[in-house]
């Protein structure tokens, strides 16, 4: 019973000094409007460490895997540039397309 009235001794001596700092009704009504209607691009996101590496990990693998498809992909000619280089005419046939000299590789050895 003592501590139940000490408690209130200190409760109401901790009201007796914040008397003059204390909001009034209108101040506190304006806090909580503000405090309720916050507006999406204000509210607090939390993005894990873990979750963050991984997207940044990602964003620099995307173009060095490009890089390196890129370098692969230029140590083969394509079909045009090796009909550039042997003068060959293509022909298109079964919906694909063919260098004449491809379609008459073996052909070519049989008649002699």
């Amino acid at each position: 019973m003592s501590r139940c009235l000490k408690d209130d001794q200190i409760r109401k001596a901790l009201d007796d000094e914040l008397v003059d700092v204390r909001f009034s009704e209108a101040q506190m009504e304006r806090v909580l409007k503000r405090a309720q209607h916050v507006p999406w691009w204000e509210l607090e996101l939390r993005i894990p460490w873990s979750v963050a590496a991984a997207v940044i990990l990602l964003i620099a693998a995307i173009p060095i895997a490009g890089w390196l498809h890129l370098d692969w992909a230029e140590g083969q000619p394509s079909v045009l540039a090796q009909r550039e280089a042997k003068k060959d005419s293509l022909i298109a046939m079964g919906g694909g397309l063919y260098l004449e000299s491809e379609l008459l590789e073996g052909w070519r050895d049989s008649d002699d």
